[in-house]
């Protein structure tokens, strides 16, 4: 018989994890034990286990301000949840996990569970709003590309700018050549792009992400590719993690004054001929902004639903205002 627990870090068999995240139909690279310990170094989880083998897992990813402990979604971990070696995943299981987490934690910021989970989610989103609240249970958007088609057909679903676009960067006479050099990605990001986030970057995401890189890297489930023009000058740059049927286009930046070159547009329609005809499917993990979902979908991308936690707050009223003071005092 099979028991739902709650695991400290000390206590989870990362081994034992990390076959059921192989073994399970949702599985991405996000909730392996390696890349959980470089984005949320003391995690936790609740756990399915029956005869020492784990059925069902749930990564708990939390940090710990003024003295309260939440539960976050790291920074480059775009999708969580419930991973398990069952095809179906039971309504008394979901249940049990959710409450256990509502046991542990009082206040949910932001957690997102992956895109496997959405059906459960919609069959029933009236008992999570009933345990949450209509304003802490939503669904986010990913965009997904299947490349099981010839390119030419899927060319085909290209919209008209990003055609233009595309001859535009054909004309620019770029280059494309892999590399094994993070440091050219992460400068043009500091340079023109983080500058313009709302919320700004955190000053450890920069040897956050080198450390992802290496241990991608060391299991050989990124490529990283740049642009260049005739001068061998760096003008754009993206990274790719392959890992089973999946391409995840995880980061990419370019120099504000070479935007115009559409130096990204290029690399992605390179991928996209390398693998089409193929199982895979190309993964935008898209962010929350108009913008650049009106990208993603240029090339033919759908739209992809994926739960999350959002806001959630059973602080004591008193915890509150003295947050809210220090937050002032800041």
């Amino acid at each position: 018989m099979s028991t739902v627990k709650y695991f400290q870090h000390h206590q989870i068999d990362k081994e034992k994890w990390d076959t059921c995240i192989e073994q399970s139909p949702q599985a991405v690279i996000y909730a392996y034990a390696f890349y959980l310990d470089i984005v949320s170094p003391f995690w936790e989880a609740i756990i399915e286990e029956e005869n020492g083998n784990y059925l069902t897992i749930m990564p708990l990813t939390w940090r710990k301000k003024y003295g309260i402990t939440f539960l976050h979604q790291p920074i480059f971990c775009q999708q969580l949840g419930l991973f398990s070696t069952e095809k179906e995943v039971g309504i008394e299981k979901i249940e049990q996990f959710l409450q256990i987490v509502l046991e542990i934690y009082s206040f949910v910021p932001r957690y997102q569970w992956n895109v496997h989970n959405t059906c459960i989610f919609k069959n029933l989103e009236s008992i999570f709003i009933q345990q949450l609240g209509n304003k802490n249970f939503t669904f986010f958007t990913t965009h997904h590309l299947a490349l099981s088609r010839p390119y030419s057909m899927i060319y085909q679903n290209y919209s008209k700018d990003r055609k233009i676009n595309l001859k535009r960067a054909e004309k620019a006479n770029l280059e494309i050549v892999e590399s094994e050099d993070i440091e050219p990605l992460l400068a043009m990001f500091k340079k023109d792009i983080a500058q313009k986030l709302p919320k700004g970057v955190a000053p450890n995401a920069y040897e956050l992400f080198r450390k992802i890189f290496k241990a991608l890297k060391v299991r050989k489930w990124c490529k990283l590719f740049y642009t260049k023009n005739t001068k061998g000058e760096i003008r754009a740059g993206a990274l790719f993690v392959f890992y089973q049927n999946q391409i995840i286009y995880l980061f990419n930046a370019c120099y504000q004054e070479t935007r115009k070159e559409n130096g990204r547009t290029l690399l992605i329609d390179y991928i996209i001929q390398s693998y089409a005809n193929s199982d895979y499917i190309f993964d935008f993990e898209s962010p929350e902004i108009e913008q650049i979902a009106y990208f993603y979908k240029s090339f033919g991308a759908e739209e992809i639903p994926y739960p999350a936690f959002i806001n959630y707050n059973h602080l004591p009223f008193w915890v509150n205002a003295l947050w809210e003071v220090k937050k002032y005092f800041q």
